[in-house]
This record gives structure tokens, sequence and C-alpha cells, in this order.
């Protein structure tokens, strides 16, 4: 799960204008949390 959160974090900090793509890693990440 730590391998998950770093991954999507990465990718939100990579791709800050793409806010849609981020939320829907969230999304997909939230039930894991």
């Amino acid at each position: 799960m730590i391998g998950v959160k770093s991954k999507c974090e990465s990718t939100r900090i990579q791709s800050p204008a793409s806010e849609t793509g981020n939320q829907k890693h969230e999304v997909s990440m939230t039930p894991f949390i």
C-alpha cells in the first residue's frame, strides 16, 4: 500500500495540471487506505 501511495503522490506532483487524473487516482487509493 505504501508503494501505491508513493506512486500516486509522485504522479500528482509530476502532473499538477492533471487534476482530473489525480482525483481519479486519489479515489482509487482511498479504498486501499
